[in-house]
């Protein structure tokens, strides 16, 4: 009996650790699309309900508020205004639970804008608050709280603009190798 159990013991932990994994897929993704232009409303890591809140306002999924009624969040610039991000993935805290899970996401995002007098970079500590809800065979979000917990501004020189950056996608296209953007 005690193989058996042995066995049942290490089939749920491999389980755990293909769900968490999946997660971890669904987070890098989320970030994947913000730094290559496609924006966090719009991104495939969510679930087709799923809600972000940015400033502690809803601004994806039902009852979210109209885009032209959203100013920018506390301490960001006008959307026109920016010209490019790259988020950095820190440490996370993922606790699962049957089809859904919760997680305390860490990241640092640098942003790049356009002030005016020559781009500047405004980098902020984040922290997200998620829900995540299984989906097929992976992971969506289902809720996001994005959290600001610090940020400052700097002088910055621009390397590439957005459309110049190279693209994962094209990259393996050229090395004969299909996109999967999950």
């Amino acid at each position: 009996m005690k193989a058996q159990d042995g066995a049942v013991a290490n089939a749920a932990w491999i389980a755990e650790q293909r769900d968490r994994q999946q997660i971890d897929r669904t987070i890098r993704r989320y970030f994947s699309d913000l730094d290559m232009g496609v924006g966090a409303v719009n991104s495939a890591a969510f679930a087709p309900d799923g809600r972000l809140f940015l400033g502690g306002v809803q601004i994806r999924g039902p009852d979210a508020a109209e885009p032209g009624r959203i100013g920018a969040p506390k301490g960001m610039p006008a959307a026109d205004k920016i010209l490019g991000f790259t988020h950095c993935l820190h440490q996370s805290d993922i606790r699962l639970d049957g089809d859904r899970a919760f997680g305390e996401v860490y990241a640092t995002a640098y942003v790049l804008i356009d002030v005016g007098e020559g781009p500047r970079v405004l980098v902020r500590g984040l922290r997200y608050l998620d829900r995540y809800v299984r989906a097929g065979d992976g992971w969506l979000i289902g809720e996001r709280r994005h959290n600001v917990d610090w940020m400052f501004e700097a002088p910055a020189s621009l390397a590439l603009a957005l459309p110049q950056r190279a693209r994962f996608a094209t990259f393996l296209d050229a090395h004969g190798v299909a996109f999967n953007a999950s």
